[in-house]
């Protein structure tokens, strides 16, 4: 007969045991790729709320020129939409019987920009002859808005070096749009749309 090989019960338990296991090199492999992919993600995740910021600047500066024509036009005054590169802020002013008076209420507020997010260009264009214009108005940085519904013409770009969106306001009818990307190159004062015909 043949010889028969029989295993101790030592042998099995330590045979199962290092098969269940794994290696220190396999434990380093799965460790890196997790971290590789964590990193990629958090990556993207930063760009993407960069993005964002961007977005919600340039979206405050459409809102609030769409608040100053609103209130400009119902209240027979004049409306400013103040633009602050140095604090990289927007707000919007009324005219009342005292003089400019600062807009806070539920549809509109100040809002400072994120700080990353800057003003890259201010593009305003006065529809009144500067003789009648007041000292507010001759601002670089203040968009007038008229109760016959006109306004400065103006083109704002917002961004943060890599991500840009361009604000546009019509002379003609004040009314405001925005896109994503850079300012194309055309005067504020051509901006004419009839809120588009």
């Amino acid at each position: 007969m043949g010889k028969m090989r029989t295993l101790s019960t030592n042998n099995i338990v330590r045979r199962r045991s290092t098969r269940g296991a794994f290696t220190f090199v396999e434990l380093m492999v799965v460790t890196l790729l997790i971290a590789l992919l964590a990193g990629s993600s958090i990556r993207g995740s930063v760009q993407t709320f960069r993005k964002m910021q961007v977005e919600r600047a340039a979206r405050e500066v459409y809102l609030a020129a769409q608040f100053a024509r609103i209130q400009a036009i119902e209240s027979g005054r004049s409306c400013q939409v103040i633009l602050d590169p140095k604090t990289r802020s927007i707000s919007v002013t009324a005219m009342v019987k005292k003089g400019p008076q600062l807009v806070r209420n539920a549809y509109s507020r100040p809002y400072q920009f994120a700080e990353d997010v800057n003003y890259e260009r201010i593009d305003i264009t006065p529809t009144r002859p500067p003789e009648i214009m007041t000292d507010e108005e001759t601002m670089n940085t203040t968009i007038t808005f008229r109760p016959d519904g006109s306004a400065d013409g103006a083109v704002v770009q917002i961004g943060n070096g890599r991500t840009h969106w361009s604000v546009y306001i019509s002379s003609a009818t004040g009314s405001v749009r925005t896109e994503n990307g850079v300012v194309r190159e055309q005067s504020p004062s051509v901006v004419i749309d009839l809120d588009r015909l």
